[in-house]
């Protein structure tokens, strides 16, 4: 994925550079090529930032040489994290809007796909599957925004999440895009979207867990031909609900009223005054009630399984690398890496369970800094070969763990260029001429941008 970001944030990054040169001769601006390396950095910074609550805190406070913390200056200069947030981008802009002519998540579509091609691969989920939505907050302009007021952004992009119900583990995904263009209205739209995301794991023998807006009873009919069971609520003005499990004022609180036939049970249970809950259940066939409240054991199990969608977007909210953005892309990026965030962490304790148990609940934190370390190590190492870095920076890279090259390597880096050539770190509007060049990368550079060091014999 860090391939196709890096190709597609050059692209449009060469195309506005274009764009000001031509508007600009003057004042002429060149873009340095983002890499993969540097795309994992970015990302890395982007968690670090999260995992410090800092993902809606001013950039130039996050390099702040009082406020701000030594991983950010020692990754990358502030202007850089800004061109890249500015250009980032997943698509190519020219064949975009023929693609947005039969899909309207166009500028996104490759890595959505990409992503979700990766989550099955690596995880073998539990006995239980559950369905449900995630509301990404987003209040920017984008066609299929969505409004939703129970959930505590209201304004966002709706996605579509089947999940393991016991670890939360993200299997398969889909956006809520409406109506695609052309389409028609669409008829039992729950029931599709919940085949559509069990469909690799049909004919395995697991249940699936959904809620009142994908429930009914000919979607656990077909699930139970291929060897899945379904439970879930449903609603009351479905088909094939006999009016007595209705709610009415003469029915007991704490009382239940079941209905059987060969395949499916559904249960009516009275929780308060006037009120009912509904549940359809191919894997239960008996009356059995548990509890002071006498539950049916079909509403508790439904209760124990139907949170897997709902713990996956409470992780990804409490350490969120989302910044404040107005493009919608990048508000759907930044929930990519937040799942792939708590994928990755669920992955990692199946794998090795003991892992600094004896931190508790912090260890998700841990995992997460790790993690965002990992991201920029690379790409601060390889910037750590400049011999003109400035204090601030060298200091920041020994802060985060960084060895540094020794002052007498950065000595020697510094050779004679023979003819006077233009100091590539000097505007060139100042148009300084020098014969010294950097040993490294070979181009012509200034005294006040290298670094020089007077020794004696015997130090040296």
């Amino acid at each position: 994925m860090a391939d196709l970001i890096a190709l597609e944030t050059n692209r449009e990054a060469r195309r506005k550079v274009r764009h000001w040169n031509d508007d600009n001769p003057e004042n002429r601006r060149e873009w340095n090529e983002v890499d993969s390396t540097e795309i994992k950095a970015f990302i890395g910074l982007c968690l670090y930032a999260g995992l410090h609550k800092s993902n809606h805190e001013v950039v130039s406070l996050l390099w702040s040489e009082n406020e701000g913390r030594p991983m950010f200056t020692a990754t990358m200069p502030r202007n850089r994290f800004t061109s890249i947030l500015k250009f980032l981008r997943f698509d190519n802009r020219a064949t975009r809007q023929e693609r947005q002519a039969d899909d309207k998540l166009a500028p996104f579509r490759d890595l959505w796909s990409l992503f979700q091609v990766q989550l099955p691969k690596l995880y073998i989920p539990g006995p239980d599957l559950c369905v449900d939505e995630q509301l990404v907050a987003f209040r920017g302009r984008c066609g299929f925004r969505q409004y939703i007021p129970s959930k505590p952004a209201k304004y966002g992009i709706k996605i579509w999440w089947c999940c393991d119900s016991q670890t939360c583990y993200p299997l398969n995904g889909e956006v809520y895009l409406r109506r695609q263009p052309g389409q028609q209205r669409e008829i039992g739209q729950g029931a599709r979207v919940v085949k559509q995301l069990v469909a690799p794991w049909r004919r395995s023998g697991r249940n699936i867990t959904a809620d009142n807006f994908f429930t009914s009873i000919p979607l656990a009919e077909d699930l139970l031909k291929d060897g899945s069971t379904y439970v879930g609520t449903i609603r009351s003005n479905k088909p094939h609900i006999p009016d007595a499990m209705r709610a009415n004022s003469t029915r007991l609180v704490n009382s239940s009223l079941f209905g059987f036939n060969d395949q499916a049970t559904l249960v009516s249970y009275v929780p308060k005054e006037k009120q009912a809950v509904l549940a359809l259940s191919t894997m239960h066939h008996d009356d059995q009630v548990d509890g002071d409240a006498q539950k049916p054991e079909i509403i508790l199990y439904y209760n124990s399984t139907k949170s897997g969608v709902d713990n996956l977007d409470h992780l990804a909210k409490m350490y969120t690398s989302r910044r404040k953005v107005n493009r919608w892309p990048v508000a759907l990026f930044g929930n990519v890496v937040d799942v792939g965030a708590v994928a990755a962490f669920i992955i990692w304790m199946g794998n090795f369970p003991q892992w600094k148990i004896s931190e508790g609940k912090r260890r998700r934190r841990l995992f997460l800094s790790e993690l965002a370390n990992q991201l920029v190590m690379p790409h601060i190492r390889r910037r750590a070969l400049t011999p003109t870095l400035q204090a601030p920076i060298r200091n920041a890279m020994k802060m985060v763990g960084v060895d540094l090259p020794p002052p007498v390597q950065q000595a020697q880096a510094l050779t004679s260029a023979g003819k006077r050539r233009r100091c590539h770190l000097c505007p060139r509007g100042i148009d300084k001429k020098v014969r010294l060049a950097c040993d490294r990368c070979k181009q012509p550079v200034c005294p006040s941008h290298s670094v020089q060091q007077v020794l004696c014999d015997n130090c040296f």
